[in-house]
């Protein structure tokens, strides 16, 4: 059996507010990270993503696909990573795991897959969470990690674990499968997911923690008091979450809306790690939204557009994942 150190081993280093990375293993700071990891604004385990829409692998860039641009989230697998583009199509390299023979073989996507606004990688598994709020699943299925549940809809957030996946839904609810088993645990107001080896985390919209799953070195007690807690990440049998001024944001407020000619713009605060999307119709009556661009959160400011305007009127929405 092939266990996943670079995933479960480490959760991602935390990213600084001044676009650097930070690392440390046993208690002691890596002071050998790459002098090219700055203005980041996205990171996954040996993961970067750069304010130019470049990424790095920092464990081996020599694994970049050659030409790899306008990317707007990273993830990382056991030994594959994942990348979105601004256009809703994901990229894959490395290899997948899996516990029997075979045991690895090279990472892919399936051919197709588009509209994807969040990603996340398993041992062998990957996932990606779709604009309509469904989820796609692709790689080993040895223990169900692509049986997701028929019934699954309406998601905001996505994570995988060792051999499962997890999805928070817009109702506060997440839903966890493997082994062909979909249960859903109820929460109230669930905004995010992430997963270790045995053991999953959910972050609240009131910024509290709630932890589930194997407890044998203590991975489902948080620390009493814990709150303001705006972000979660899972490694092999521990949690990290960042504690921010206050809950998490999980509205975003339209500033400076304008139009000149054909072009409108308005701007908006954004979060690292996070992805946002303008989107139009030409009625209010209109059910289908024509969606614009991905762009990655950056912890500023970010202006979004509407390049090619026509007519008298266009009716606009933004949407973060």
């Amino acid at each position: 059996m092939l266990w996943p150190w670079p995933l479960f081993g480490t959760a991602a280093p935390p990213l600084l507010s001044n676009g650097t990375v930070v690392a440390w293993t046993d208690g002691v700071f890596q002071t050998n990270l790459s002098p090219a990891l700055t203005n980041i604004i996205g990171i996954s385990a040996g993961l970067a993503l750069k304010a130019n829409g470049m990424v790095m692998d920092f464990s081996n860039s020599t694994n970049v696909p050659a030409g790899l641009t306008n990317i707007v989230a990273v993830a990382s697998g056991s030994q594959h990573s994942l990348v979105l583009k601004s256009d809703g199509t994901v990229v894959a390299w490395g290899t997948y795991e899996r516990t029997v023979a075979p045991d690895i073989f090279p990472a892919f996507v399936p051919a197709g897959l588009t509209n994807a606004v969040a990603i996340a990688g398993g041992m062998g598994h990957s996932y990606a969470l779709l604009s309509d709020g469904t989820v796609a699943a692709w790689g080993d299925n040895t223990w169900g990690e692509l049986n997701i549940p028929a019934d699954l809809t309406n998601c905001t957030a996505i994570a995988a674990g060792i051999f499962t996946g997890l999805a928070a839904k817009s109702d506060g609810a997440v839903d966890e499968w493997s082994d062909g088993d979909g249960t859903s645990t109820i929460f109230t107001n669930a905004v995010a997911v992430t997963a270790g080896l045995d053991h999953n985390v959910v972050l609240k919209a009131d910024g509290t923690v709630n932890v589930w799953g194997d407890n044998t070195v203590g991975q489902n007690n948080v620390p009493p008091g814990l709150s303001n807690v705006v972000a979660v990440s899972a490694g092999y049998t521990f949690t990290m979450a960042l504690v921010g001024n206050g809950p998490p944001v999980t509205k975003v407020n339209v500033l400076h809306p304008s139009r000149t000619g054909t072009n409108f713009s308005l701007q908006i605060p954004t979060q690292n790690n996070h992805v946002y999307r303008l989107e139009y119709k030409l009625s209010l009556t209109d059910s289908n939204w024509t969606a614009l661009p991905l762009i990655a959160g950056t912890g500023k400011l970010q202006t979004l557009s509407d390049s090619a305007v026509a007519g008298t009127a266009r009716y606009y929405r933004v949407r973060t994942w």
